[in-house]
C-alpha cells in the first residue's frame, strides 16, 4: 500500500480514494505499481513461470531481499 501511495500522482490516488471505483490494470501499469499485465488465461503459467526463475536464486538472497524490503 505505501509503494503505491508513493508511486500514484496525488490527483489519481484521491480519484481512487474518493470515488473507490475499480482500478484498471493498464493505468496501474502505467504508472509503475505492477509490472506486467497478461491475460486471465496465461495467469497461472506466468506466476508458474516468475516463481521458476526466482526457485533458481539463492535462498539465501531471496531471504536477505525479503528483510531488505
Amino acid at each position: 500500500i505505501i509503494n503505491f501511495i508513493k508511486t500514484v500522482p496525488k490527483y489519481i490516488l484521491n480519484e481512487i480514494l474518493f470515488t473507490a471505483e475499480p482500478i484498471k490494470a493498464e493505468s496501474l501499469h502505467q504508472y509503475g505499481v505492477i509490472n506486467k499485465i497478461v491475460e486471465k488465461e496465461s495467469l497461472e503459467e506466468e506466476a508458474l513461470n516468475y516463481a521458476r526463475k526466482i526457485s533458481t536464486r539463492s535462498s539465501l538472497s531471496i531471504r536477505s531481499m525479503k528483510k531488505t524490503l
